[in-house]
């Protein structure tokens, strides 16, 4: 179906704008996009994923989606286990909706694309379901609680640092020879830190399950808190020389 080109971080370490510049007017209206199902991905706002797109239908979805908007649904397919039902949906219900920014097509019609991630989707309903699945979705905008600055100051503050101490325990070549100054980029303000969360969340290695929990928390506050967490405790598994596997529920 499709595969990872690389690992993310080969990627520019700064966040990535739309290149279309659509406004978030014009986001919130979409209704329709086509959905494109896949295990152990999720794709958070303002995080790039390259992907190789191989498989059949959905060279078909490309092709549709490239002469339109250029926009998918990325869903996160439901990992099985023991407290998985055959009735459950196979996948989560808050997708990442995101455009394809690069896209070049290989002569056998496969394809190598950039999918950029923009905002987060509620799948309301699957309208069709082939040659590819299209679905009806809700947009949905980042809620910004009542806080004193002080609590976006810390809530800022402690996933810049933690953030940091994980990149200098797990020795990441790729990251520490890039300018990790992140506190430039994002400023403690209620939008930053829910912008800040999602970029950290896609520049360290969680989980998919993790990167899930982070995508459907549309509170900014509850998001940081939920992020600092998963943090956390991977700094504390790296200290011990573990490895870390500490996801919420």
């Amino acid at each position: 179906m499709t595969e990872l080109l690389y690992n993310k971080t080969m990627l520019d370490i700064q966040p990535i704008a739309d290149p279309y510049h659509t406004s978030d007017q014009d986001l919130f209206a979409i209704e329709e996009v086509p959905l494109f199902p896949l295990e152990r991905t999720v794709l958070l706002p303002g995080e790039p994923i390259p992907l190789h797109i191989y498989e059949e239908r959905y060279q078909r979805m490309m092709e549709s989606a490239l002469s339109q908007s250029r926009l998918l649904a990325l869903g996160h397919i439901h990992e099985k286990g023991p407290q998985r039902k055959e009735s459950d949906p196979f996948i989560h219900k808050i997708a990442g909706l995101g455009r394809i920014v690069s896209d070049e097509r290989l002569s056998d019609g496969r394809f190598n694309i950039v999918l950029l991630g923009l905002k987060r989707a509620k799948i309301e309903e699957i309208l069709q379901e082939k040659p590819f699945t299209i679905v009806r979705v809700r947009v949905l905008p980042d809620q910004i609680p009542l806080v004193t600055g002080q609590t976006l100051s810390a809530l800022h503050a402690e996933i810049l640092y933690l953030s940091k101490r994980i990149v200098v325990l797990k020795s990441n070549q790729d990251l520490l020879g890039k300018d990790f100054s992140i506190s430039k980029t994002f400023s403690p303000g209620p939008i930053e830190l829910g912008s800040l969360s999602d970029f950290v969340s896609s520049l360290i290695p969680l989980s998919a399950m993790e990167k899930q929990l982070i995508l459907e928390e549309s509170n900014v506050i509850q998001r940081a808190e939920k992020l600092s967490m998963l943090l956390r405790a991977q700094v504390h598994s790296l200290n011990l020389g573990e490895i870390p596997s500490a996801t919420l529920h």
